[in-house]
């Protein structure tokens, strides 16, 4: 990850010759949520700033998209402020702001702990229209997993900027505003670009076959019944086996039976589970690490696995059997 300077300056450099225009969109929503705070205050005493956040959710969305717009040379004008009032950004925003509440309800810490993992949410949303509100939110998470104190390193370095705007009566934060929302798109534009990084370096890894010694530890029997032998120098969390999920029944398969050497890839974009680790052989998704595995085998991407995949030939037609073997790589 790049340093929070690194970011402030890519955030400069996109804001240079738009300082002006950035201060004014910041000014306006600053007014109207101002001022409609106040009017619906005096409406309905009590609820009324409530309501009011709720109601201008879209336009603190596309307040956060326009500066990820700007970074990409795409800089927006001022009425786009008002663009984002729809059911899909209003569902995404609510359940942001209600998980992030009910976090802090339970203590102060564990609330901004989660509000650091929800920060992505709107990015994830605008860079993916065919994901819900709730998957967006579980995109930002498995993007912040690891990353949450870089994000706070970086919000902390504007801290003499926070106290300019205090000596200028607050008109600096017109300023401050645009210039961390645009450094914190710039973070999220890093981060993207080394998941998919790391996403490549895994795809494009060479798979090297399996040792004897490696191999002697696989063991197949009739029928499709497997056992593993584990080594005696080893413990046996380095070594794992499991039976492949998802496997395809497609006649494509038939080309893998036998033993191969697969690559395990990460799937996040898998609208059933954005987890899913997927195993790969000459660019045919052969299945998929079972769920309740995921978890620990991710924590040792990018790591390939022994794979063998045969068949029963009976009255009912061909039935594929398999299991998957890895040694993690540390």
């Amino acid at each position: 990850m790049k340093q929070a300077s690194e970011l402030r300056a890519e955030a400069r450099e996109a804001l240079q010759g738009l300082w002006g225009n950035s201060a004014v969109m910041t000014f306006v929503y600053f007014v109207l949520t101002t001022a409609a705070g106040v009017a619906v205050s005096k409406a309905v005493p009590f609820v009324g700033d409530f309501v009011t956040s709720l109601a201008l959710l879209p336009m603190g969305y596309a307040l956060n998209i326009a500066f990820l717009r700007l970074l990409r040379k795409d800089p927006q004008e001022l009425g786009y402020l008002f663009q984002e009032f729809n059911s899909r950004v209003y569902q995404t925003a609510l359940l942001t702001m209600l998980y992030t509440l009910l976090w802090t309800l339970l203590l102060i810490i564990p609330g901004i702990i989660k509000g650091y993992s929800y920060s992505m949410t709107y990015y994830v949303l605008e860079d993916n229209p065919e994901l819900s509100g709730d998957k967006a939110i579980e995109e930002s998470m498995r993007l912040m997993d690891g990353h949450k104190w870089q994000l706070f390193c970086l919000h902390l370095s504007f801290i003499g900027w926070a106290l300019l705007c205090i000596l200028t009566l607050g008109i600096g934060i017109l300023w401050l505003v645009p210039y961390m929302q645009t450094a914190q798109a710039a973070f999220y534009e890093n981060l993207i670009s080394q998941f998919e990084s790391q996403q490549q370096d895994s795809e494009s890894s060479d798979c090297s076959e399996p040792s004897e010694q490696e191999l002697q530890y696989f063991c197949i029997k009739d029928k499709g019944y497997h056992v593993s032998v584990w080594p005696k120098d080893v413990g046996i969390g380095e070594y794992l086996e499991f039976n492949i999920a998802g496997l395809s029944y497609r006649d494509k398969i038939q080309d893998y039976k036998g033993e191969f050497v697969a690559k395990l890839v990460p799937e996040p974009t898998n609208e059933y589970d954005p987890n899913a680790i997927k195993i790969v052989t000459q660019d045919y998704c052969v299945g998929y690490v079972p769920k309740d595995l995921t978890e620990e085998i991710r924590k040792h991407l990018p790591c390939e696995c022994y794979c063998y995949i045969g068949s029963n030939n009976d009255a009912d037609g061909t039935h594929y059997y398999s299991c998957a073997y890895i040694k993690f790589n540390y």
